[in-house]
């Protein structure tokens, strides 16, 4: 629910596939994620997207530590990747969930006696992710590209 609880799962997965290269889209997550590891004791680079060209991920499992809200750039960047395995993280407290719902959710996810740092995995679950960016798709005609989710919904998404 929470992007501390985000930050935590991040680590455990991290345990569970050493070799995942771990992968953020805005400079500011990534700089959040590295000072979280270092308070944890854990050494863990965070990639940029910019940073990353074919070869260093083609046919290597990835956790990208959110999603773009654009769906038309996410799609293309992962598919041009061709990773063998993707898993992204999310947290509610994110601007992209925030944006379109996450009031109706946290209170289903307490009510069904969820943990704080239980995590979801369901296709209807990614299909409601990707409906929201494909809204995003059609509103935004001139993207302002920005350092974090939060800068990127100010500059592009006014409602």
């Amino acid at each position: 629910m929470t992007s501390e609880a985000k930050w935590k799962c991040c680590l455990i997965l991290r345990d569970e596939m050493p070799d995942a290269i771990v992968v953020a889209w805005f400079e500011n997550t990534a700089q959040e994620y590295e000072q979280f590891f270092a308070e944890s004791e854990k050494q863990l680079d965070v990639k940029l997207v910019k940073e990353i060209r074919t070869p260093q991920v083609e046919s290597k499992r990835l956790i990208l530590l959110e999603h773009y809200p654009l769906l038309s750039i996410e799609e293309e960047m992962l598919r041009n990747w061709k990773a063998k395995e993707i898993v992204v993280l999310n947290s509610l407290e994110e601007p992209l969930l925030v944006q379109f719902g996450n009031e109706n959710i946290i209170p289903l996810m307490k009510k069904t006696g969820m943990n704080e740092d239980e995590y979801l995995e369901h296709k209807m679950i990614s299909s409601s992710i990707g409906h929201a960016q494909r809204k995003l798709d059609s509103k935004v005609k001139n993207e302002f590209k920005a350092n974090s989710q939060k800068e990127w919904f100010a500059m592009n998404f006014l409602n």
